[in-house]
C-alpha cells in the first residue's frame, strides 16, 4: 500500500493491478487515498480505524472530481468521526436499503478481472431473465421469487435457468462481502456444471 502525496500527475501515473484492487495512500492527509481496480477504475476513497478494523468511503471518481474536492469531503468525513459521528454506520443502513440488482451487477462487472465474453454473457444474462428486478432493491429480493422465476425460465430453458441463477448466486455473494446486505437470499443451487466462460 503505497503512501505518497496524492495528486493529479500521480494518479494519472497509476498503474492498473492485475487482479482485485490497489490502495494507494497520502502522506499530508491521513486517511484520504486512491483506490484502483483491476477493471481500470481509479476512486478517491477515505478510510479509519474503529476496533482494529478499516473502515473506507468511496468519495468518488478520479475522472469527475478533483483532487481538491476530494481531500476537503476527505477532510469533512474525518471531522465527523473526531466529534464521536459514525457516517459511515449512517451510510452502510442506507446502502443496505437502497442498493439495486443493477448497482451491483455494475459495481461486479467493474471489480472483477473478467474476459469480454464473460461481461457480455453476465449483463447480456442478467438483463435478459432479470430485467423486471433491474431496479428491485436486493434487500426486497426473496427466496420464493427467485424459486418461482428458475422454474418460469426452466420450463423454456433448463440449462438457463441454471445460468442465471448461477449468476444471481454470485452476485448477491458479492454483495454480501461487501456487507450491503444483511440477509441475502438463496438462490436455486443449479444442477448442471457451469460454462467456462461465463463461471461466476
Amino acid at each position: 500500500m503505497p503512501h505518497v502525496k496524492i495528486t493529479k500527475s500521480y494518479i494519472e501515473k497509476i498503474p492498473i493491478p492485475e487482479k482485485d484492487q490497489q490502495f494507494h495512500c497520502d502522506v499530508e492527509l491521513r486517511g484520504f487515498g486512491v483506490r484502483v481496480t483491476a477493471g481500470g477504475s481509479k476512486s478517491f476513497i477515505v478510510e479509519h480505524e474503529i476496533k482494529k478494523q478499516v473502515k473506507r468511503k468511496t468519495l468518488g471518481r478520479c475522472n469527475v472530481m478533483t483532487v481538491d474536492q476530494a481531500r476537503y469531503l476527505a477532510k469533512e468525513f474525518l471531522l465527523e468521526i473526531a466529534r464521536g459521528n459514525a457516517p459511515l454506520e449512517s451510510q452502510k443502513a442506507n446502502q443496505i436499503k437502497l442498493i439495486s440488482l443493477k448497482e451491483v451487477l455494475n459495481a461486479y462487472l467493474e471489480t472483477r478481472r473478467l474476459k469480454p465474453q464473460t461481461i457480455h454473457d453476465y449483463r447480456y444474462t442478467v438483463e435478459k431473465e432479470f430485467s423486471a428486478w433491474l431496479d428491485k432493491q436486493l434487500i426486497n429480493i426473496t427466496k420464493n421469487d427467485c424459486e418461482e422465476l428458475h422454474r418460469d425460465i426452466g420450463s423454456r430453458a433448463k440449462g438457463q435457468a441454471d445460468l442465471a441463477m448461477r449468476i444471481l448466486r454470485a452476485l448477491f455473494n458479492f454483495a454480501k462481502a461487501r456487507s450491503v446486505i444483511l440477509k441475502p437470499v438463496d438462490p436455486p443451487k443449479p444442477e448442471l456444471n457451469p460454462n467456462p466462460s461465463t463461471k461466476p
